[in-house]
């Protein structure tokens, strides 16, 4: 049942997924805290997806002292990162920092933890958004050591891509340029299908407003490719 709530999920069948994790959660023994802290972990990206990040908050804080009886620090550091990134969505910065740096704390041991990768993109999106364009860069640089180790092409993809984003910021044209020259790189070893080509339409919309500045034809033709994928 849980295994087929998460399905449901990400199909976008909220109800159906909603009553799945109640069932599971409802059905577990006091001796499965894990089972009733994944539940509720679900229930929250439920929500979380639909935008009810309050909801979504709700639920992660409930799965959390299941984890800590579980003593599973990595999933306790995960829940760190869905709070930052709910938080985050809804505004409330304050504790969105509090618990991104409560997640690295937690994460920084699972160097091959795709928690911690997608965590450090959450840290580096803080910084962003508090004008610490060096800072978010040097986060950068830790998903770069931690996303080959989980052969995910488009993670490392992506990360090259907010590199770039970074590097415009700081007006380092050509090592941003350089940056998406290796997201594209990543980006053709992506799987056929939506995925790749929303990946790709993402790096060629920054390499387009490069171009602007300095080859306005260039840009029109780049940008004309992304407008054919949005």
């Amino acid at each position: 049942a849980m295994y087929r709530g998460a399905a449901e999920i990400y199909r976008g069948h909220y109800a159906v997924a909603d009553k799945l994790l109640h069932d599971v959660r409802r059905t577990a023994g006091p001796d499965q805290p894990a089972v009733i802290g994944k539940a509720l972990w679900l229930l929250g990206v439920s929500q979380q997806l639909r935008g009810a990040y309050d909801a979504a908050n709700h639920r992660y804080l409930e799965a959390r002292p299941f984890y800590e009886k579980a003593r599973e620090p990595e999933n306790l550091g995960a829940i760190s990162y869905l709070l930052a990134e709910a938080l985050r969505s809804s505004g409330q910065i304050p504790a969105g920092q509090s618990e991104a740096l409560l997640g690295l704390r937690l994460l920084s041991p699972f160097r091959r933890s795709s928690h911690l990768n997608n965590h450090l993109a959450i840290v580096a999106a803080y910084a962003r958004a508090d004008g610490l364009s060096h800072a978010a860069l040097a986060i950068m640089d830790e998903v770069l050591d931690v996303a080959p180790t989980l052969d995910r092409p488009k993670d490392i993809a992506f990360a090259h891509l907010f590199r770039a984003k970074d590097l415009v910021v700081l007006e380092r044209l050509n090592a941003a340029r350089a940056e998406l020259d290796e997201a594209l790189r990543w980006v053709d070893r992506i799987d056929a299908g939506p995925g790749h080509d929303r990946a790709l339409a993402d790096v060629l919309l920054v390499r387009g407003a490069i171009e602007g500045a300095e080859d306005p034809q260039a840009a029109v033709h780049t940008l004309t490719d992304v407008a054919s994928v949005y």
